[in-house]
C-alpha cells in the first residue's frame, strides 16, 4: 500500500499540486480495499473508521486517482460506478451477472494477444481496454 500512497504522491507532484491529510487518508483507505467498491461505499467506510470526509472530498480524490491511472473507474450497469486498483495488479475483465450483479473478474492470455494483434494489424497502439461480458450466472441460472 505504501508504494501506491507514494506513487499518487509523485504524481501530484508532477502536476504541481499536493498531498492534503484529507487526501492522504482516503488515498490510503482506498489502497487498503481489495475489490470493487463505489465511492459512496468508500464514504461509508470513513466514516466508520471515525473520518469525516466530505462526499464531495471523496469523488475529487478519486477522480485525481483515476486520472493518474492509479484507479480505474467502471461502471457494471447497476447505475454506480465501481473503482479497482490498477496499480500493480495484472490486467482482468470482468463477467457480470443482469440477475443478481454478480462481478467475476477473469484473465486470459489467448484474449491478450488477440487483441493486440488486431491492433497490430490495424496500425493502431492500445492506451487502455476493458471488457465486460453481460449475462446470467451459474448460481442464477440454476434458479429458473
Amino acid at each position: 500500500m505504501q508504494r501506491d500512497v507514494q506513487e499518487f504522491i509523485n504524481r501530484l507532484k508532477s502536476r504541481g499540486q499536493r498531498l492534503t491529510r484529507q487526501r492522504k487518508k482516503i488515498v490510503e483507505k482506498v489502497f487498503s480495499t481489495h475489490g470493487h467498491f463505489s465511492a459512496e461505499d468508500l464514504l461509508g467506510e470513513l466514516r466508520k473508521d471515525g473520518y469525516r470526509a466530505s462526499r464531495a472530498t471523496v469523488y475529487r480524490t478519486l477522480a485525481l486517482l483515476t486520472d493518474c491511472n492509479l484507479l480505474e473507474a467502471i461502471d457494471f450497469g447497476q447505475n454506480c460506478q465501481l473503482y479497482e486498483h490498477v496499480l500493480g495488479h495484472r490486467h482482468h475483465d470482468h463477467l457480470i451477472c443482469m440477475k443478481c450483479g454478480r462481478v467475476v473478474e477473469f484473465s486470459n492470455d489467448v484474449l491478450e494477444n488477440l487483441q493486440n494483434e488486431i491492433s497490430r494489424s490495424m496500425d493502431f497502439k492500445p492506451i487502455s481496454h476493458s471488457l465486460k461480458i453481460y449475462g446470467i450466472c451459474s448460481k442464477c441460472k440454476r434458479k429458473r
